[in-house]
């Protein structure tokens, strides 16, 4: 037949695209896979010690220091120290409570944390002391010191194992109220008041003043929630010595005294809170 080849490829052609209709509907019943999506990482934020603080401290402190004594060649006190029975110090080994509090600043450049701060204490770092002697009739020998409140103004350099914690060393100035006292005097004869005193001699001296000195030392401080840290610090300080003269107003002066000087130095070990005011914003790792 004429027509037959025309038919053929018509034939052909249908089924070719009765197939691809039929693949297409295939296709579309496949679930679409979903597109590829990177995990979210999220950023990790470290403490930054850098700010502005205020705090609290209790702590101890203590020296080894005592009121060293001696006297003029003509002092009573004299004679009984050079035959031992007066010592040649007393009020020996100072120790007692101290607390305050603190302010400071801080600025991280990495691991490291540079910073200053000063802090006020009051102390009750002290000690005194009685001796009974007889140099022809009894005698009695007292001392005492105390230091009422201590101050420091520092600098801090500190270093930050993990983020949370800071090793540091300080130092820097230190200034404190210092009292010392001291007295030679004549037992009262026949338990009469004041008859010792006109029977011998009643030597006595006090005095307080403010001393400048230096201190040092260093902690650990590590911040446990939000803005607050706590640490541990060790301070020794040097404040220098009061010196005084304990004479008897019936002899001239410079005749028949006791001398005396105490050094104020000991060391101090406290705990303390610490709340820092945000500053610069935290430390953010790179993804």
């Amino acid at each position: 037949m004429i027509w037959g080849a025309p038919v053929r490829k018509l034939l052909s052609v249908t089924a070719l695209v009765a197939l691809a209709a039929i693949d297409a509907a295939a296709a579309a019943d496949l679930p679409v896979a979903p597109a590829y999506k990177a995990p979210v990482v999220a950023p990790v934020s470290y403490y930054n010690w850098s700010g502005f603080y205020i705090g609290v401290n209790a702590g101890y402190g203590w020296g080894d220091d005592a009121v060293a004594l001696s006297g003029d060649p003509s002092s009573l006190f004299l004679s009984g120290l050079t035959t031992g029975v007066f010592p040649a110090t007393i009020a020996t080994n100072p120790r007692g409570f101290v607390g305050g509090g603190q302010i400071g600043w801080n600025y991280q450049a990495g691991s490291f944390v540079f910073g200053l701060e000063a802090d006020a204490d009051a102390t009750d770092i002290k000690s005194s002391g009685v001796v009974v002697g007889t140099i022809g009739i009894p005698r009695t020998l007292a001392g005492s010191q105390r230091l009422d409140w201590l101050s420091t103004f520092r600098a801090r350099l500190g270093v930050t194992p993990t983020d949370r914690m800071l090793l540091y060393v300080t130092g820097g100035g230190a200034a404190g109220r210092a009292n010392a006292s001291v007295s030679v005097t004549t037992n009262d004869l026949g338990g009469v008041a004041g008859s010792g005193c006109l029977a011998g001699t009643c030597e006595s001296a006090a005095l307080s003043s403010t001393l400048w000195g230096w201190s040092a030392g260093g902690g650990v401080e590590y911040a446990v929630r939000g803005n607050w840290s706590l640490r541990a610090e060790y301070l020794h300080y040097n404040l220098g010595s009061l010196n005084l003269t304990a004479a008897d107003p019936r002899f001239p002066a410079g005749v028949n005294v006791t001398n005396a000087s105490a050094h104020f130095r000991g060391e101090i070990v406290r705990a303390g809170v610490n709340y820092k005011f945000d500053w610069g914003g935290p430390v953010v790792a790179r993804y």
